[in-house]
């Protein structure tokens, strides 16, 4: 991936570990242990015990941003809520694309 964002788009990518959801969490949702409202209260709840964005360095997303993530539509994806929650605390804007 990395090599052709760079190479079509002149994009840099960086994985960011901290802004995934953990195996266990995921792996709940996606065999129905867990329905989407509770998956997103936990996925918030872990994104705030990794304390971001406070830990993320704000300046290195001050030009435009892409948060990647394999589901089609952002209502139930993991993507939306980082965008959401580093948008409210650095008050940022998202687009979903």
């Amino acid at each position: 991936m990395a090599y052709f964002l760079d190479t079509i788009c002149e994009i840099k990518y960086e994985h960011e570990d901290r802004l995934a959801p953990t195996q266990e969490l995921l792996k709940a949702y996606r065999s129905s242990e867990l329905d989407w409202p509770e998956y997103e209260r936990q996925f918030r709840n872990l994104m705030l015990e990794r304390d971001i964005p406070a830990t993320l360095e704000k300046d290195a997303y001050q030009a435009k941003t892409a948060l990647l993530c394999s589901e089609p539509e952002p209502d139930r994806c993991h993507r939306r809520l980082v965008a959401e929650l580093l948008a409210a605390q650095w008050q940022a804007s998202v687009e979903h694309l």
